[in-house]
């Protein structure tokens, strides 16, 4: 059976190629984007230069594995995004990484956002969830704001005017 080992919301990934060995820098808890007072009740679309790295294992020793991994984001309304979809194959006892690579998303609101990992075996018609990565979306309201811009948190950044 394919496992996920791990999967991680985060903005920078260094692979050694020499070890394999993978290092994940500022993994995100929490997005604070600026918007003017008249966004706040609106759905945007926001910069996401983020990545998710997920990390596969097939624990079977003598049968390689093929299946369907599935990735969607819900929103803290509950919205959720059309699925991403990936097939994978997996030697026995092979492992595997898969890197995301976002841009933006879409926001409605403050709150508590998801992504959600789910695998399916091929031959098999059940989708199971593999791994849930929670984070948290906050508004900074700025009358001076002349666009959108993620801040990092911790960050007190100004927007051009």
């Amino acid at each position: 059976m394919i496992r996920n080992v791990w999967a991680v919301l985060c903005k920078h990934i260094i692979e050694n190629k020499k070890t394999n060995n993978t290092t994940l820098i500022e993994s995100l808890e929490k997005l604070t984007i600026e918007i003017r007072p008249g966004f706040v009740s609106q759905r945007l679309n926001i910069d996401f230069p983020y990545s998710l790295a997920t990390y596969w294992f097939n624990d079977d020793k003598v049968n390689s594995v093929t299946g369907t991994f599935r990735l969607r984001l819900i929103t803290q309304s509950g919205h959720t995004t059309i699925p991403l979809e990936q097939a994978i194959d997996l030697a026995p006892h092979a492992f595997k990484k898969w890197y995301i690579n976002f841009s933006a998303m879409g926001a409605d609101g403050e709150g508590v956002y998801f992504f959600e990992l789910h695998f399916k075996e091929d031959g098999k018609s059940r989708w199971n969830r593999v791994a849930t990565i929670p984070f948290h979306v906050a508004y900074k309201v700025n009358p001076e704001a002349t666009m959108l811009q993620s801040v990092d948190p911790g960050e007190d950044v100004k927007l051009p005017t």
